[in-house]
Parts: C-alpha cells; structure tokens; sequence
C-alpha cells in the first residue's frame, strides 16, 4: 500500500468521533460547504479543468466526512489563492508553505505530508548543496511560492526569473541542462 493510501483510508475507513460542541455543531449545519483553492501541484493537486484531484483532495474530503461537510474545490492560480483567502472570498487552501507573512491571515493544521526541499542544479554542479551555496547565482521561481521571501532576504542580490507556474520552472531547468 502506498503512504497515501494508508494515510487517506485511515480517516475514510476508521472514523474517530470528533467532540464538538453545541455551537461548532449549529455552525457546521449552516455551513455544509466550504471551499478549498487548488492549484496543480502533482501529485498533490491535480487540477484539469474543474476537476480537481490527488492526494490533498482525497484527504480533505476524507477528513471533512468525519463532521458532515463537504469541501468544493475550486481551481486557483497560488497567486490568485493568497488574494482570495486575505480577502476572505475562499475558505481555505491546501499546499502552501507556511511564512511568516501567511500567518497573518492562515491557520495552518499540522503537516499531513513529511515535504523536504532540495536544490536542483546540473549534475556537474556538485558544489551547490545547501542555501547559502546558492549565492550569485540564478534561480527559477514563480509568484506566491514561499521561498521567495527567503529568496529575497538570505540571497538578496541573486538574479531570479519568474514562471508562471511551479511547471514553467521545470520547463526551464529543463532547457538549462541543453545549454
């Protein structure tokens, strides 16, 4: 079985009753839905058109089933995500890294999924091994992707080019590596 399946069908297949009070439970029978901005970060969020799956998906709506609500996601751009949520039109995300600045405007839950971040550089770049490595030189990023405030503090004079999306850096690691 893979880890997500074990970690999705726990929830799915063994509920564990869940103490609310009076309150929350009036709150919860007026507000059935809720919505959650996705945007495609495989295999976590799978976005295609309207349809929206993966992982995080699967373990929302698992978890939710265990109160009677119902999550509605909604395909966003990371970008569009963090406008929408500090002007409170989506109720929350999945996905994003936790900073600073979001915690102004998020409560984030528990990781749900151990995520390590890593370096990618050309195999013949054996001296990049770690942030400060990074120093001088380019880096590939997109708008909203947590790192860029520590991007911009720790390798302030370090150039970096903006994709769209966190796909659009792949493209152009991908081209780098012909040069």
């Amino acid at each position: 079985m893979f880890e997500h399946d074990r970690i999705t069908a726990k929830p799915a297949e063994t509920p564990v009753p869940v103490a609310l009070t009076p309150e929350e439970r009036q709150w919860l029978r007026e507000h059935p839905t809720f919505s959650v901005a996705a945007f495609p970060i495989d295999p976590f969020s799978i976005v295609d058109g309207d349809n929206i799956t993966g992982y995080m998906p699967e373990l929302i709506g698992a978890i939710a089933a265990q109160v009677g609500i119902e999550p509605r996601f909604v395909p966003r751009t990371l970008r569009e995500t963090m406008e929408q949520l500090q002007q409170g039109t989506l109720d929350a995300t999945t996905t994003v890294i936790q900073t600073p600045e979001r915690d102004v405007f998020l409560a984030f839950s528990e990781e749900s999924y151990p995520v390590t971040f890593g370096v990618f550089a050309r195999a013949e770049r054996t001296d990049l091994s770690d942030f400060q490595s990074l120093k001088g030189q380019t880096l590939a990023s997109y708008p909203g992707y947590g790192l860029n405030s520590l991007f911009q503090q720790y390798l302030p004079d370090n150039p970096i080019v903006l994709a769209a999306t966190w796909k659009g850096c792949c493209v152009w690691w991908r081209r780098a590596r012909r040069m």
